[in-house]
């Protein structure tokens, strides 16, 4: 199975292939244990990978200093005139209170500092049995 295949198989899996096919690049979703998954892939770069990078709930994010400090930094700066959104952000980092709720997208996430992400993979080809064989043919003639 190919990188892409595997990728492919993924976006289906999470009923983002749609999404994908329309917004391109990169889409997310909050799983149902609150986890936050990212799947990217820039069609116009060449060789580059395809990757899905998860992060913890927005309430786990929200708990890490850290992580409120890099969305000020970010956002706040980026905000290209934005201000319901930066309104909205303050509110959720600031004060945090029930009734806030996080605006902040599964993909906006992908764009702060690395750190955050519990976990991320490149998608890999699966190696062929030719690829197998013509291996173990190198290995064994250079002995």
């Amino acid at each position: 199975m190919t990188a892409r295949e595997k990728f492919e198989a993924r976006l289906k899996e999470l009923g983002l292939e749609v999404e994908y096919d329309t917004v391109g690049d990169m889409v997310g979703k909050v799983l149902d244990d609150g986890r936050i998954v990212v799947l990217v892939h820039y069609e116009w770069e060449r060789n580059a990978p395809y990757t899905e990078i998860v992060y913890p709930s927005y309430e786990d994010l929200w708990k890490d200093e850290k992580f409120r400090q890099a969305c000020k930094q970010e956002y706040y700066v980026n905000s290209d005139g934005n201000y319901e959104f930066i309104a909205k952000l303050a509110m959720w980092l600031d004060l945090h209170k029930d009734w806030t709720k996080c605006p902040l997208l599964p993909c906006d996430l992908y764009w702060l500092p690395a750190g955050f992400e519990t976990s991320w993979q490149n998608y890999q080809d699966d190696i062929t049995a030719e690829e197998i064989i013509k291996n173990l043919v190198k290995e064994y003639s250079a002995v």
